[in-house]
């Protein structure tokens, strides 16, 4: 099942995500900061190529708060159970949407990548 991972003042991107899978018919689960755990970080890290430096926020685009925490926090040395538990005190570091299934990811919204979620069934109908 596709999950889509969205801060809870969601923007445009993961409203138009939400929007694209719907109209496709594609099963979604939203994952909210409530939901969100290390499992599911985790999950999300296995299936990205960046790891940490796509699903988080750049630390050129954090608030005056943030840049001062990206300061005093040396992420290239912390382990990735120190990062992940960060992250969930932290879940304003992530960026929204994270789009991803058991093999694929997708961070933002993009209206050709957000294709690779739909299955091989689909391939043949007009859903482009």
């Amino acid at each position: 099942m596709i999950k889509v991972y969205k801060r809870e003042n969601s923007d445009k991107r993961a409203y138009k995500a939400v929007e694209w899978l719907e109209s496709h018919q594609l099963p979604y689960k939203i994952i909210t900061r409530k939901e969100l755990t290390g499992e599911l970080i985790k999950e999300i890290l296995l299936v990205s190529d960046r790891g940490f430096d796509e699903i988080m926020v750049s630390r050129f685009r954090v608030s005056h708060a943030h840049k001062l925490f990206y300061e005093k926090f040396d992420f290239e040395k912390m382990t990735v159970n120190r990062l992940v538990h960060i992250l969930l005190e932290f879940p304003e570091l992530l960026r929204s949407p994270i789009i991803f299934d058991e093999k694929k990811i997708l961070v933002g919204f993009n209206g050709d990548e957000i294709r690779k979620f739909l299955p091989r069934t689909h391939y043949g109908r007009k859903y482009f």
